[in-house]
């Protein structure tokens, strides 16, 4: 690919890196949530058990509540990441796919083109030589078993058996 559709292409790749980075982003995101969320039912279990002391139980309610909390900034940040590694990645596959149909069709009307500036006259000029002119390939010497061309051995180069 050259010109556009490289640097498309190009785009393309990194918009699909950045998704990548992105999910293995949100799968640490989820082990980290998975543990606050682990943690939070755990502190809910002792501040059930503790009923009755005061002061141990507001300290453990006050860790549930920043628990709980960014487990929830942690979901949001995932959702936002993700969405915008997703939009990235279709912009960037809308965008090769455009280039690619345009470039489509640029060799179309090049093929177009080109077939056009041939003349019918030109067309039978190339197809047969012209009368006194040697043609310019020479065919290419025959071998026999030994590796050696006619002209080298002195026999035929092609033989009939009967």
């Amino acid at each position: 690919m050259t010109g556009i559709n490289s640097s498309c292409g190009a785009n393309l790749q990194m918009a699909m890196l950045s998704a990548k980075s992105a999910m293995m982003q949100a799968k640490t995101q989820t082990s980290v949530q998975n543990r606050l969320d682990g943690r939070a039912k755990v502190l809910e279990s002792e501040i059930n058990q503790d009923g009755g002391v005061e002061s141990t139980s507001e300290k453990k309610k006050e860790e549930l509540a920043r628990t709980k909390k960014a487990s929830e900034e942690i979901t949001k940040s995932q959702a936002g990441m993700l969405e915008k590694a997703n939009q990235a990645v279709q912009d960037a596959a809308k965008a090769e796919k455009k280039d690619a149909e345009a470039a489509s069709a640029k060799n179309a009307q090049k093929a177009k083109d080109s077939k056009k500036e041939v003349s019918p006259a030109e067309e039978d000029s190339k197809e047969t030589p012209s009368a006194g002119k040697k043609a310019e390939s020479t065919p290419s010497p025959l071998y026999n078993r030994e590796g050696r061309t006619a002209e080298e051995s002195g026999k035929p180069a092609l033989s009939m058996r009967v």
